[in-house]
């Protein structure tokens, strides 16, 4: 793969790649390729939404691409709204804080409104506040990207999407938000303190600030 875009005539940047240099297989983050003097682009490696998904051959399992950011830790916190919700909500709120303004946005009542979250063990505190305050919380399997999307689209019965999953997913998802005007906010997910250390520069000295869909894809 290296061989064959190193003789394409552009100039390219590996923004999501299969690991850290040294690491990786194939093609690591933040490897440049091509000297050619066409286009200028950034490359997201390996962006199957849904893994599992694809492996059992069941539905929604999708590709992405666009012009990302980087995404090196594995998870992310997401909270993603269709355009009717935005500036409505907050992601260092507790989910029951953002249902109702949501609700009001919408013009449902609390009860009406479907919050999707994925279905993990790390989620119990995160699925039980929704559904406590009346919210209709579906349970995903795998695949948080095609449930975003849907939250995205006013017709799919889905209001919204909740909870932390891949970071690459989450720049693809930030793509998809800025094509529609609605919103998403994240904030990295550090599996240890090796990784936020790291994050620092990436986050201009703040590891754990609140990243908007701006900051993920443009």
């Amino acid at each position: 793969m290296r061989r064959e875009l190193n003789a394409l005539d552009m100039k390219t940047r590996i923004v999501i790649g299969e690991g850290e240099r040294d690491e990786a297989p194939m093609l690591y983050i933040g490897e440049e390729l091509c000297e050619g003097d066409g286009p200028v682009i950034q490359i997201a490696v390996d962006l199957l939404e849904g893994t599992n998904l694809c492996a059992n051959g069941t539905p929604a399992a999708t590709e992405g691409q666009g012009k990302l950011k980087h995404a090196r830790n594995r998870c992310m916190d997401k909270l993603v709204v269709g355009a009717e919700c935005n500036g409505f909500i907050h992601i260092t709120l507790p989910a029951r804080a953002n249902i109702k303004p949501m609700s009001q946005a919408l013009g449902k009542d609390i009860n009406e409104l479907i919050i999707g979250i994925k279905d993990r063990p790390r989620h119990e505190d995160l699925i039980r506040d929704p559904r406590d305050a009346g919210c209709r919380v579906p349970l995903v399997p795998d695949g948080d990207l095609s449930v975003a999307i849907a939250a995205l689209d006013p017709e799919s019965g889905i209001d919204g999407l909740m909870g932390t999953g891949g970071a690459p997913e989450g720049v693809i998802t930030a793509a998809a938000v800025l094509c529609t005007g609605g919103e998403m906010q994240a904030r990295l997910n550090y599996p240890n303190d090796e990784f936020r250390q790291r994050a620092k520069k990436m986050m201009k000295g703040d590891p754990d600030r609140v990243l908007h869909t701006e900051d993920l894809a443009s």
